[in-house]
């Protein structure tokens, strides 16, 4: 098929992707779509359209220059192309008239090869697994409905992964290869479902009325984009992997976008776009999932008190549990900006400021962020006020549970990246002191406040937060230390007296009120969340 070259609006310093703000890929007289981006985020492959409805693959270098046609066929219908992991090749969907079938194609438009060839059926729409062993694929083998399957490679054996009544199309793998995420019309509708790739825990993730279909997942951070097209037309939304509705715009601009591709790393988004009297062309747009967006508030207007730092704690939490870099990257940039501003420990709630610096120190052993956890530690061992037993004091006279959540992790952390086990201690300590002072003899819940001034309990409620605050650091303490550690089965008494409280108030949602005691009172998430995950 002869078209135009389309023109590329992305020049690239260093070959690296640096684009702050939505960026025009292609400008050409016919329709450009379903893009996807290579594994190095240097290349984007998309279908071209000319007028009279024929089409090719395109193959584009993000650094500038014409797009090579890979295919160059026009008697062929092709769609919904793919790198393969290594991105030396191109999976995509080929009919070349008697039907669909999966091929792949090299880069350099040679050794155009069959991948999933079954005569008497489609097959199309193909998905890599994160390792490439594996290919998911949509196919109408079994008496013409359309169900998911995949075959490993490259011994070409088939087996079923969705095989249900109504029709599902285009799998994506997601989330480190633990889910597929596709399109179903199982209930009349076209709606945005996610299956186990150990085809566990199936469930819908849209309900609206609109036709959702063309699902991208990240392989991390909880994103999903899709295309969902109403009366008005196709707009990109995005969610996260809880679902439950209509998702939010994603990019939000007033015209008609479709065919969303996630890179591999989960910060681009490649998409087809038309703006108001002109064809369809390709975009890139940066990507937040909405869990990184929440993060990115902080970090854009560098927050370096309590607030930022247990979001950064929350960083380094999915940093641990993931090893996905962009979570240590955001805990980076944090630390380096709260260095820039001149950022001083003064108080408790400055010592996550010190853990952070430790969860940097560990992939990246500058002597400075050593230099601000060393300064936290002297601040909180020596300088900082405290009660005649030594308890931590929050504000005034007071003790808080607040001092538990911005103070332990820190020692925990302390202990564990110096060896130094005086900061361990510490910790078991105050966790052990603040219960002596704050958890209700009767009910076993901790009351929001107790002044050392004072022998009545000026804080008698029981605060749904500040309870979730102490039984996430006790089952930080739990976790991270041994047996047999001197004041760690008093934690673990304390903790168990804790969620025995808590249990029966747990409202049918899942959620406790904002004073856990009080059914009246609304509905609080965060102290719900911190509660259930630790109990858990």
């Amino acid at each position: 098929m002869e078209q135009p070259a389309a023109q590329l609006f992305l020049p690239l310093a260093g070959r690296k992707i640096t684009a702050p703000d939505l960026r025009r890929l292609t400008d050409a007289p016919g329709t450009e779509t379903q893009p996807a981006l290579s594994p190095d985020n240097l290349q984007v492959v998309y279908v071209g359209i000319d007028a009279g409805g024929g089409t090719d693959l395109y193959l584009a270098d993000l650094a500038g220059g014409a797009p090579l046609n890979l295919t160059n066929s026009p008697s062929v219908i092709e769609e919904t192309p793919v790198f393969t992991r290594d991105g030396t090749r191109i999976a995509f969907g080929r009919n070349a008239g008697d039907g669909w079938d999966i091929y792949s194609i090299a880069s350099d438009s040679t050794d155009l090869l069959p991948m999933v060839a079954n005569a008497g059926s489609d097959e199309s729409h193909p998905a890599y697994s994160p390792d490439g062993a594996t290919l998911y694929f949509d196919s109408n083998r079994e008496a013409g409905n359309w169900d998911i399957y995949k075959t490993a490679l490259p011994d070409g054996a088939w087996s079923a992964v969705v095989r249900r009544a109504g029709t599902d199309r285009f799998p994506v793998v997601g989330f480190g290869g633990k889910y597929l995420v596709f399109r179903s019309e199982l209930d009349g509708n076209s709606d945005i479902f996610r299956i186990g790739t150990d085809l566990s825990s199936l469930r819908s993730l849209t309900t609206d009325p609109d036709f959702d279909g063309y699902p991208a997942a990240t392989s991390a951070h909880q994103g999903i984009a899709y295309a969902s097209v109403t009366a008005a037309g196709s707009r990109i939304r995005q969610m996260n992997d809880a679902g439950g509705g209509m998702g939010t715009l994603m990019p939000a601009v007033p015209w008609q976008t479709e065919t969303p591709r996630l890179s591999d790393d989960g910060r681009w988004l490649v998409y087809a776009a038309a703006l108001p009297g002109e064809s369809t062309d390709i975009f890139l747009s940066p990507y937040a999932s909405p869990m990184q967006q929440v993060g990115s508030v902080s970090f854009d207007t560098v927050d370096c008190g309590w607030e930022g730092g247990v979001l950064t704690l929350g960083w380094a939490r999915a940093w641990e549990s993931t090893h996905d870099l962009i979570y240590w990257e955001w805990v980076q940039q944090w630390v380096d900006a709260c260095e820039r501003a001149g950022k001083q420990v003064e108080h408790v709630n400055d010592l996550l400021y010190g853990y952070g610096a430790l969860v940097v120190y560990e992939r990246s052993p500058q002597q400075k962020y050593l230099d601000i956890a060393q300064a936290a530690a002297d601040f909180v061992m020596q300088q900082a006020p405290r009660a005649g037993d030594g308890t931590l004091l929050h504000l005034g006279d007071a003790a808080w549970p607040d001092t538990l959540i911005v103070a332990l992790p820190f020692l925990l952390k302390m202990g564990s990246t110096t060896g130094d086990e005086q900061y361990t201690q510490e910790a078991i300590t105050q966790a052990n002191l603040h219960s002596t002072h704050l958890q209700d003899v009767a009910s076993g819940l901790y009351r929001h406040a107790w002044p050392a001034s004072e022998t009545g309990v000026s804080g008698p409620a029981h605060w749904g937060r500040g309870n979730g605050w102490v039984l996430a650091v006790a089952a930080e303490i739990l976790r991270t230390t041994p047996e047999g550690t001197p004041g760690r089965e008093t934690v673990l008494a304390n903790f168990r007296r804790q969620a025995d409280a808590l249990l029966p108030l747990q409202s049918a949602n899942g959620l406790w009120p904002t004073v856990v005691d009080e059914p009246s009172f609304y509905l609080e998430s965060s102290g719900s969340a911190l509660a259930g995950a630790a109990i858990i």
